[in-house]
């Protein structure tokens, strides 16, 4: 639901913008081994063509291929801003998984996969190749703004673990990986071209060295490559290009940085019937430019009665920051960089929660079972991306000694009050705060104070219809200080009291099976709740429409849906091996 100039840069969101994931499916309707084939359309244009194939390859050895190609034909201005909400785009992704399983325990999993993305948005008729940030002449106008992204990706896996053959002697492990990322983009005037490559390996031994005592110890390594060449001009009030005679910002700088890894770890798991069990990890690693750390990972779950587990953990993180690969939105304005933004901070947390889930049948049904947690993240050192500190600027700066934390405390509920209707409720509360730079310890923006979901689904005798809801309530999170005086067209004030309103979620579907083939449909956002004003800036007293060619342009502040209701139908041929 999260659309706009923003999702353009959020790859993870990718799969809840296709008919064709969301889509609810049952656990019985998932591919084990045979082929499936799904081709969807959307009321936006949006088609999605995937298919999944698993099969059985010889003795001991399967595996399972699956691809997909979507994009959309055309981009909306729904909202007559004078941007897409929607990029344009076309994505292409194929991956290949194998497995092999042998009789004496030895086990091997390998696989590759591969992407590419094209996204292009902003304003009819943006070309990065003939942009113009400053007319010629004062009767001239400047060019169209947009984005254009090119995105690929590749990488690969490999698990291995191989037993001794006297009993209790214990097996040997190893796990490589290896991906690339890449990124071509440009944003009115700006360009940032970006690489990030990593490959990491471990080698372990485990063994249960007594019934209910397992041990596990190895060495692991690892080596990421960042490359980046940045070029951004942006106009600025406090900026004076004597070159040019413009008032601009230009930032022109190039990085590549080599960040290297290397530990040992041992892990301990102690098992007492069904009662009890601790698994405790402690890894001892070396990062580059910031030496050892110690790295602690503990889980405790006991089960005092049969129905109920209590579970209690600790963990320490530790994870280099990627400013802009992991910010892409910060492009989507007109605003200045300032800081590091090229830093590559070794971010530093700790979380600590807790759970309590108690299962029972309800009249011989499906187990219905109840959780409650809360889970509690403290940084003691962490990359901050700042859009108060500085008028008309975003500051990159660690917040070191500072204090930053989240909790967050959570219900769930999974129950089949009558038979074939299947229930779960989410509910979570988030306390999110941080110590900003002139600020003091405030809310973090941006972050919703909680969410509420409930999904539904019945499915007739047989499956042979299948019927879907899921129903959310979104709560307010604290907006950007600069939006609390952003005004509509008709000159009312937004966020008059700093927040964002609740605004509920509303998706429907239903599908039916002839044979081997399901057809569906649904709807998305029923509701038709659509986040008002997009665009962030100051008007056009002619046009009444936000310019893009000013410091104040900020299309990256998106924090609800800014489409309206969407619909979509599909078929999808299933067919087991065998069959």
């Amino acid at each position: 639901m999260i659309v706009g100039v923003i999702s353009m840069f959020l790859p993870v969101m990718m799969a809840a913008d296709n008919p064709a994931l969301t889509h609810d499916t049952s656990e019985a309707d998932s591919l084990h081994n045979g082929v499936s084939i799904g081709l969807s359309a959307r009321s936006d244009t949006e088609l999605d063509l995937n298919i999944e194939s698993a099969f059985e390859a010889g003795p001991g050895w399967s595996s399972a291929v699956s691809g997909d190609v979507y994009g959309n034909i055309r981009g909306y201005d729904f909202n007559d801003d004078s941007f897409m909400d929607e990029p344009v785009r076309l994505h292409f992704g194929i991956s290949n998984d194998w497995t092999f399983r042998a009789g004496d325990g030895t086990w091997l999993d390998f696989g590759i996969f591969a992407m590419h993305e094209s996204r292009k948005g902003g304003q009819e008729g943006y070309d990065r190749d003939t942009y113009t940030e400053w007319p010629s002449s004062s009767s001239a106008m400047a060019s169209p703004w947009g984005l254009d992204v090119k995105e690929r990706g590749i990488g690969g896996h490999l698990n291995a673990s191989v037993p001794f053959t006297r009993p209790r002697a214990g097996r040997i492990t190893a796990e490589a990986r290896l991906s690339y990322r890449g990124i071509d983009s440009w944003y009115g005037a700006s360009s940032w071209l970006a690489g990030r490559c990593a490959v990491s390996a471990s080698a372990g031994y485990e063994n249960e060295i007594a019934d209910g005592h397992d041990v596990r110890a190895g060495v692991s390594a690892g080596l990421q490559r960042r490359d980046g060449r940045l070029d951004r001009t942006v106009r600025s009030a406090d900026a004076f290009d004597p070159e040019t005679g413009l008032f601009q910002d230009v930032c022109r700088q190039d990085d590549v940085s080599l960040l290297w890894t290397a530990g040992i770890y041992g892990e301990y798991i102690f098992t007492f019937r069904d009662k009890f069990k601790a698994d405790v990890r402690l890894d001892g690693t070396w990062y580059s430019g910031n030496g050892v750390r110690a790295v602690p990972d503990i889980t405790l779950d006991y089960s005092p009665a049969e129905q109920m587990t209590l579970t209690l953990g600790l963990r320490r993180s530790l994870e280099y920051a990627d400013p802009l690969m992991d910010n892409l939105q910060v492009f989507s304005t007109g605003k200045v960089f300032k800081g590091l933004f090229l830093s590559n901070t070794l971010e530093d947390s700790w979380t600590f929660g807790g759970e309590i889930r108690y299962r029972f049948k309800l009249r011989n049904r499906r187990e219905t079972v109840i959780s409650l947690g809360y889970s509690h993240r403290n940084y003691t050192r962490q990359m901050v991306v700042d859009y108060e500190h500085v008028f008309n600027a975003i500051s990159f700066y660690n917040l070191d000694g500072r204090r930053s934390y989240s909790g967050n405390i959570y219900f769930d509920i999974g129950i089949e009050p009558v038979e074939r209707l299947h229930l779960k409720a989410r509910f979570s509360y988030v306390d999110a705060k941080m110590e900003l730079e002139g600020r003091g310890l405030t809310e973090k923006p941006m972050t919703q104070r909680y969410q509420g979901h409930l999904l539904a689904r019945y499915s007739t005798l047989c499956g042979r219809w299948t019927f879907s809801l899921d129903a959310s309530v979104n709560g307010p999170c604290r907006v950007y200080d600069f939006m609390r005086s952003h005004k509509d067209a008709d000159g009312n004030l937004l966020y008059a009291d700093g927040y964002t309103p609740v605004w509920p979620g509303l998706d429907m579907s239903v599908g039916k099976w002839i044979g081997p083939v399901e057809i569906y449909a649904g709807a998305e956002n029923i509701t038709g709740f659509r986040q008002k004003d997009v665009i962030l800036g100051s008007r056009d007293p002619a046009t009444g429409l936000v310019s893009p060619h000013q410091p104040s342009f900020d299309a990256s502040a998106i924090w609800g849906p800014v489409i309206g209701t969407r619909f979509y139908v599909g078929i999808r041929y299933r067919l087991a091996a065998g069959k």
